[in-house]
């Protein structure tokens, strides 16, 4: 009771008579893993894949917050916002909103609270009442749509805002809730660079690459701007006339045209043909070819990950792969523990750099002059 009643504070309070229906969000999770995975996937088996990555986690390492995070996350959607948010970029609406759930108020503390529950050396007051807000990117990629004081659950609120910037919603290792923007994955590719690993050191069997003809989308809409008014299309003609139509409309939080565009031009760009998928990769840990730095990498994963596998079968990517690590999955057995994850390629994370992430010492004699500003990824930082 007592695990339930602290997962029940992270995101109630005085909201405790305030919820949506959680039935929404799920059904959008499920429609998007449909389109990313080819085949229908219900709410209730969304449901039951995450709350499967808690289960798999604790059952590696005991941690009281796992616990903890699987009631936070279940009940997540269940708090509503009320609030109106002013015109922004991504990453600030996303704190805006995250920051009014999850960092309390002086009159949000149960009475009876006291100081000594706290660290003084570590703790101020701005931070001590953080109860789940983990690490947001601000200000963030793109100038998202003001938004009138309209009921909505947090979920369905924060993860719109996410998806129209290209970035997404995670929760990190502690159970904290943290935003990434479109340029985040990127970023710390430039800044830590790739996990190399070395195919020869899988399990041949659990190396997969599949193409998906119904991950297709050549046609794509998005409605954006003051009440969806206004509207973006990309087509791939050529990819019409080749696999037939295949089109998907959606609401957007942009504000800017030529924002929306962009998206919908990258998003019909990356779609428009079958590509091969990375699908899975086993890795035994304790295999006694890894080296100890990459087995501390792999025993340390995280949603993002930036990996460089080489020595993979020719057929796979060429014999080599570069990506970011989308999911994974532990497997202990009597005499050893394995890791398979999946990883996305890094030009589905790729986005061009703004004029404001790049460092403020950079010296224009280190840039060759023929270098244009789209091709900047990972050259400039």
């Amino acid at each position: 009771m007592d695990i339930l009643n602290e997962a029940r504070t992270l995101i109630e309070g005085d909201r405790q008579d305030a919820y949506g229906d959680p039935l929404r969000m799920w059904e959008k999770i499920a429609s998007a893993w449909s389109v990313i995975f080819g085949f229908d996937i219900t709410p209730e088996q969304a449901i039951l894949a995450m709350c499967q990555v808690k289960l798999i986690r604790q059952s590696i390492r005991h941690r009281t917050d796992n616990i903890v995070a699987l009631g936070a996350l279940s009940r997540l959607s269940k708090a509503v916002w009320t609030s109106s948010l002013v015109q922004d970029d991504d990453g600030d609406q996303i704190y805006a909103i995250l920051s009014d759930l999850l960092l309390n108020s002086w009159n949000e503390l149960p009475p009876a609270e006291t100081w000594a529950t706290y660290t003084p050396a570590t703790q101020t007051w701005v931070d001590a009442e953080d109860i789940g807000l983990g690490e947001i990117d601000r200000p963030g990629q793109y100038e998202m749509e003001q938004r009138a004081a309209d009921p909505i659950d947090f979920y369905s609120i924060v993860t719109q805002i996410a998806s129209s910037a290209l970035g997404y919603i995670y929760e990190d290792a502690n159970g904290n809730v943290g935003y990434a923007d479109a340029a985040h994955r990127q970023n710390y590719l430039v800044a830590n660079g790739y996990t190399e690993l070395d195919g020869n050191q899988a399990l041949a069997a659990g190396i997969r690459q599949v193409i998906r003809s119904g991950a297709i989308v050549n046609k794509y809409q998005i409605n954006y701007g003051n009440n969806y008014g206004n509207s973006k299309t990309a087509t791939d003609q050529d990819s019409i006339d080749l696999y037939g139509q295949y089109s998907i409309s959606e609401n957007s939080s942009l504000h800017d045209a030529t924002d929306a565009q962009s998206v919908v031009d990258r998003y019909v760009a990356l779609r428009a043909y079958p590509r091969p998928q990375f699908e899975s990769i086993t890795f035994p840990i304790q295999n006694p070819e890894i080296d100890d730095t990459d087995r501390d990498a792999l025993l340390n994963i995280f949603m993002g990950q930036p990996v460089k596998i080489v020595n993979l079968p020719p057929n796979i990517y060429g014999g080599e792969f570069t990506g970011y690590i989308e999911g994974w999955t532990w497997t202990s057995t009597l005499n050893g523990l394995n890791l398979t994850f999946t990883a996305s390629p890094t030009e589905f994370s790729a986005v061009a750099q703004n004029w404001d992430q790049v460092n403020a010492a950079e010296a224009w004699n280190t840039i060759s002059n023929t270098l244009q500003w789209e091709d900047a990824i990972g050259v400039i930082s």
